[in-house]
């Protein structure tokens, strides 16, 4: 981390190497689900939204990314059906992930979603499941877990 006062923060974000089980070094692998799948990502961190753009977008997916709660659900509202997965914070200004979710399934009851989440006491994985998201994960959440949750619902759905 680098700061400047008046000049602003440069935080530097390391993520690790993802090795996929099964393949050889110097061997290409596709995931065979992913073609033309779009995710939406909701979060009110920006660099967090980056990161998860830039990582899901290694892997194949075609992201867009929103740091603002009530411009996502605008967007979703316009084009529902050209998502095919959302993943969204539980803690956001304006809309919390659950009324944004809760939103979205009116719309779309088919829209798989998964909540993200770090310490909240009125979100676990039984309410979450019972209203029809598919998944809460707990930060941090490591690449392999968004990836393979992810990967496990659009291959599902």
């Amino acid at each position: 981390m680098k700061s400047e006062p008046g000049r602003g923060t440069v935080f530097d974000i390391l993520l690790p190497k993802v090795t996929l089980e099964g393949v050889s070094e110097g061997e290409s692998y596709t995931l065979p689900s992913v073609k033309n799948r779009r995710i939406l990502i909701v979060d009110d961190e920006e660099a967090l939204v980056n990161v998860v753009e830039n990582v899901l977008c290694d892997f194949g997916y075609r992201v867009v990314g929103k740091t603002d709660s009530v411009e996502a659900m605008q967007l979703f509202r316009q084009i529902p059906e050209q998502f095919d997965l959302v993943i969204a914070d539980c803690t956001m200004p304006r809309i919390s992930g659950m009324e944004l979710a809760e939103e979205m399934m009116t719309i779309r009851p088919d829209i798989p979603i998964i909540l993200y989440t770090g310490f909240n006491e009125s979100v676990n994985r039984e309410t979450a499941v019972a209203m029809g998201i598919r998944d809460l994960l707990m930060k941090p959440i490591s690449v392999s877990e968004l990836t393979g949750m992810v990967d496990k619902l659009l291959s599902n759905h």
